[in-house]
């Protein structure tokens, strides 16, 4: 667990040890997000599915992203459009398969302002997971009756067929597949209309897989469970990050981890004859009425912004901390709702915040010359730690450090811990101080964190700490202070086991 340090005047270190362990690490690492957000495929994994004509393509395909090249300005990120996690099946009547479909894209280094004019985020891609798979917003591209007033909320109309990971594909090809018969199969799911249930079977087509959403499988992949600060999951076309759904109560980084409310909200209509600005709607554009084929939230439109709502702003993001920006970030984040569901807007809200690079909504990236391949080292098998035992008096300032790396948080006897200032701060940084120690801090402490490798999350071994009484161990002179050192010595040559960190790797 890093060093301890004791700033007050009565601190005791005992049995001081030192395991070698062996960490994860890039060999170039730069500390640069838009470089090193990226799960590069280093072990050859393909595509997979528990559909076996889904499998039978996905399979033959290299998942996640296969190489990143950066220069002074960009990071250029190239991908397969097929993730490392299983995909489908699509239980909607969707006929379409995964398939790979190569693209790059382009990240700036520098972290974008704010736009003099906010676009539309529109149909399509308008930005790029860790794993190379493309966000689109929330939005189905239908509209009730063709009108373009009354928009489908993809979430809702297309859910029962996205996937487990919470992805689904979009039809770009004629036919089906090579290697795949035109009907495989029969589609279990939901008509045309996509309102009720059929039995049919369905010409098999090649498809572009895509998230609306929070990209759960994603998420497992990347340890992000709400005991610290959400990773990175991507970012949008725009050069802004966007993390999943924990971050940090304050935006100076403190109050703990909590997890990220949007400011919208379902309206309180029962018809829907004006728009969320309170605007009326002409009779032949009013939608139908809520109900149980058009539920409250069907539409984009059964939505309303309130400022302050929640933690987020109309685009869902905030200007804060975060453990890859600790100076502050503009961000967005994928929001769920408190049984963790996705939630309204699910990534962004209907504009990028900053300005979207044309090329890669275009999908027309070139590289240009004198680029640099960004190549993470192996993975080693062990983790180098520093790991000491101390005791301290009561009343006395203490710190506690960890290695370096991102997202932490601290447990105490194995719960989470919070802030409390300010007599305890830095639960989710990488050190952990007491300005004034409580009898009751005795315990063990262990830190959970990123260490920077690809498919590591670390938690350090335990680190007991024992605090004492207020002149409980008084130091009068150097004689008993050696005396104290002498004894401890003497502690310090029975035997101690330590359990090598836990290294929670992807599937």
């Amino acid at each position: 667990m890093g060093e301890a340090k004791g700033t007050g005047t009565k601190l005791y270190c005992g049995m001081v040890v030192m395991l070698i362990m062996g960490m994860s690490f890039y060999a170039n690492a730069s500390g640069d997000p838009a470089m090193t957000t990226w799960r590069i495929n280093q072990s050859g994994d393909m595509g997979q599915s528990t559909d076996p004509d889904i499998h039978a393509v996905v399979s033959q395909v290299p998942a996640d992203v296969q190489t990143v090249y950066f220069n002074e300005t960009d990071v250029y990120v190239d991908a397969t459009s097929i993730p490392s996690h299983p995909v489908g099946p699509f239980l909607d009547g969707n006929p379409s398969i995964p398939v790979q479909v190569d693209r790059t894209f382009r990240i700036p280094r520098t972290t974008p302002g704010i736009a003099g004019s906010h676009t539309d985020t529109g149909l399509g891609a308008i930005g790029v997971f860790a794993n190379g798979i493309v966000m689109y917003n929330m939005s189905d591209a239908t509209s009730y009756e063709n009108e373009g007033v009354w928009n489908s909320n993809a979430i809702i109309k297309r859910g029962p067929g996205m996937d487990d990971a919470g992805g689904h594909p979009s039809p770009i090809g004629q036919g089906p597949p090579p290697g795949v018969e035109a009907y495989a199969h029969t589609h279990v799911g939901m008509d045309e209309d996509h309102t009720h249930a059929t039995d049919e079977k369905a010409e098999i087509v090649e498809g572009f897989y895509h998230y609306h959403q929070q990209p759960s499988a994603l998420r497992e992949q990347l340890g992000d469970d709400g005991v610290a600060h959400s990773p990175i999951l991507g970012f949008v076309f725009d050069g802004i990050p966007l993390y999943g759904p924990y971050g940090y109560d304050n935006t100076n980084g403190t109050g703990g981890v909590v997890r990220m409310e949007s400011s919208y909200r379902l309206r309180s209509i029962t018809t829907r004859t004006t728009l969320p600005d309170g605007s009326p709607v002409a009779v032949n554009l009013q939608g139908p009425p809520v109900n149980n084929e058009y539920p409250l939230g069907y539409f984009i439109e059964d939505h309303e912004f309130v400022d302050s709502l929640g933690h987020l702003d109309l685009f869902n993001g905030r200007f804060a901390v975060t453990p890859e920006y600790p100076e502050g970030v503009y961000a967005y984040y994928a929001t769920i709702d408190d049984s963790g569901n996705s939630a309204y807007p699910y990534l962004l809200g209907e504009q990028y915040y900053g300005v979207p690079l044309n090329d890669n909504v275009s999908d027309t990236v070139t590289k240009p010359g004198g680029l640099t391949l960004y190549e993470p080292a192996e993975e080693e098998e062990d983790i180098q730690i520093v790991v000491s035992d101390a005791f301290a008096e009561a009343g006395n300032p203490f710190t506690l450090t960890a290695p370096a790396g991102t997202n932490y948080q601290w447990k105490f006897d194995g719960a989470p811990l919070s802030d409390d200032p300010p007599r305890r701060t830095g639960t989710a940084s990488q050190a952990l101080v007491f300005a004034e120690l409580e009898l009751g801090d005795a315990g063990t402490y262990t830190v959970v964190y990123d260490n920077g490798a690809t498919k590591a999350i670390v938690e350090s071994p335990g680190y007991y700490l024992d605090v004492l009484p207020v002149g409980s161990l008084p130091i009068s002179s150097p004689g008993s202070l050696l005396a104290l050192i002498g004894l401890i010595l003497i502690i310090g040559t029975i035997a101690v086991a330590l359990k090598q960190d836990r290294v929670k790797k992807e599937d």
